[in-house]
């Protein structure tokens, strides 16, 4: 990774395996992506460094190259990105005592998983009553953020996530 001028650096939003929260990264746009794995282990990246991890773009299964230049990538400052070992996460999500599975890349947001399991071929919620849903982890009873990647929420070798699917609890004042 080479020393660059402010102006130059590309900021980019990683999330992945050991890293649950949003975190900001500064690389140059000549660096590669095996240079966001390197920084991604210095924010907690739990892979093993032998073990072979992909970065996917933001809700696509798009992986990128470790050898890929940023620029050439077609990252650009603010893009986002998810570090995992699971190329694909099985998503199980309870409603009304249905139960529908879903596979998905370790990089879709909570928010993707919730779109699609409200859509027509799913839950068929109305716009208002998806509105009033959120999804939560199974068992745990914690809602992560619409924006949170599901990867970060998966376990290596598993590779699954569990929602249920609630009512927004509201506070009458």
């Amino acid at each position: 990774m080479t020393q660059l001028d402010v102006s130059d650096q590309i900021e980019l939003f990683i999330q992945g395996e050991g890293i649950p929260k949003i975190t900001l990264v500064k690389l140059g746009p000549k660096d590669t992506v095996g240079d966001i794995v390197k920084v991604a282990r210095e924010y907690g990246l739990s892979a093993p460094e032998d073990s072979e991890v992909c970065v996917f773009v933001e809700n696509t299964d798009v992986t990128l190259e470790p050898d890929m230049k940023i620029d050439g990538a077609g990252l650009i400052s603010r893009s986002r990105v998810h570090i995992h070992r699971c190329k694909s996460v099985e998503v199980t999500v309870n409603y009304n005592q249905d139960q529908k599975k879903g596979f998905f890349p370790p990089s879709a947001t909570v928010d993707s998983v919730k779109e699609w399991v409200v859509a027509k071929d799913q839950y068929n919620l109305s716009p208002v009553d998806a509105a009033e849903h959120v999804l939560k982890v199974c068992s745990s009873g914690d809602q992560p953020d619409e924006e949170v990647h599901i990867g970060t929420l998966a376990k290596f070798p598993d590779g699954t996530v569990c929602f249920d699917l609630v009512a927004k609890q509201r506070v009458e004042g």
